[in-house]
């Protein structure tokens, strides 16, 4: 039976709403399963519902609240405390998490995290602090650590002890070593995707943060570490048709340093966002700027044959916008309403499926444009 695939991708540099495109998809389904394909426990994907609940995943799958279960992929770092600490409070609010981990994913410690916030240099390229980039490095110099070495105390006990004098760094890892045997009860770890994603008819792959922060052609030196497109997709399991819905806000944001377009024309702030200064920089808006989105998705649809998937574009944080303004080959344009901005941006950025549009944070009231 051929399995039925969405991919929800950001154009941006980020906090594009795909938290909650994955929650409204998965809305929509039955039988399915959100894969996490990219990134790590830096995401901050938010998500309301109609009756009232409210959560930030990090370590989990943005359709969580709706009890469809995550498959937490090899190309993610995997944060045994955060998640621990993520499972518990969904816990309080009532639901309870269904997460497989793949035994291949890195592990993030203590030590990754307290790297990425004393580097000044990750600072100023940009960095959440949580120890995502770090990881990688790690792997990189061959000091892995991985899920499937959290099952054997032994082992466990000498690579922490070989990551301490890796970064000179004396830490307390009381609460980690605790995380990992508190996540055993909780979490399933399991080889591979195949082990556990036949069971399921439709699958969600969740992207993490924007086209524009990607590896490959994001604007280096403040990109992430990671690829967060359509390239791993088919690298996790064979997938004959992909529905990609690819997001951005009405607006431009970015978290810190590093390019972005239309500073004169900043756009007032959310008000269902807090914005806490941190390691990550100042959250700064402007007038979204089509170029860069055409950028991102001519960029990313080589890795599928047109044959093959469909493009959808979701608009989101249309009631954040006050004055319908943005800019197209460098040239300033207002419109009357929010439809004729949706249609302008829909014709400009290419064909697509659908286009879906939002003007609250609430998930069920994503729209389709007509």
């Amino acid at each position: 039976m051929t399995k039925e695939s969405s991919a929800v991708i950001g154009l941006g540099f980020g906090d594009e709403g795909k938290g909650r495109t994955t929650s409204y998809i998965a809305s929509k389904k039955e039988n399915a399963i959100v894969i996490r394909f990219s990134g790590g426990q830096q995401a901050a994907h938010h998500v309301i519902t109609q009756d009232g609940l409210d959560h930030v995943f990090s370590n989990f799958g943005s359709a969580t609240l709706q009890k469809i279960p995550t498959y937490w992929s090899s190309f993610c770092t995997f944060d045994p405390e955060g998640a621990m600490n993520e499972y518990m409070v969904l816990e309080d609010k009532g639901v309870i998490p269904h997460l497989f981990v793949d035994a291949k994913c890195p592990v993030t410690t203590p030590y990754e995290k307290m790297a990425n916030m004393n580097s000044e240099q990750k600072k100023e390229n940009g960095t959440v602090g949580v120890g995502v980039g770090s990881t990688w490095e790690r792997e990189k110099n061959l000091l892995s650590l991985l899920v499937e070495d959290l099952q054997n105390p032994t082992v466990l006990k000498i690579k922490m002890g070989l990551i301490e004098k890796y970064y000179n760094l004396k830490i307390d890892t009381e609460s980690f070593f605790h995380a990992v045997e508190d996540m055993k009860n909780v979490i399933t770890m399991v080889q591979g995707s195949l082990s556990i994603l036949n069971n399921y008819n439709q699958y969600i792959f969740e992207g993490s943060q924007g086209l524009l922060l990607d590896q490959e052609y994001g604007f280096f030196p403040h990109v992430t570490r990671s690829s967060v497109g359509l390239k791993n997709i088919s690298k996790i399991n064979p997938i004959e048709k992909l529905n990609v819905f690819y997001v951005t806000r009405a607006y431009q944001t970015r978290h810190g340093n590093g390019p972005m377009t239309n500073h004169g024309n900043p756009v007032r702030m959310n008000p269902y966002e807090q914005i806490c200064p941190g390691p990550q920089g100042d959250f700064r808006t402007a007038i979204l700027d089509l170029d860069l989105l055409l950028y991102s998705i001519n960029k990313d649809s080589r890795y599928f044959d047109p044959v093959n998937y469909t493009k959808n574009l979701v608009i989101t944080c249309l009631d954040v916008l006050e004055d319908n303004q943005l800019t197209y080959h460098q040239k300033l344009y207002r419109f009357p309403d929010k439809m004729e901005f949706i249609k302008f941006i829909s014709d400009k950025l290419g064909f697509f499926n659908s286009v879906y549009y939002s003007e609250s944070p609430v998930i069920e009231d994503m729209r389709l444009f007509e």
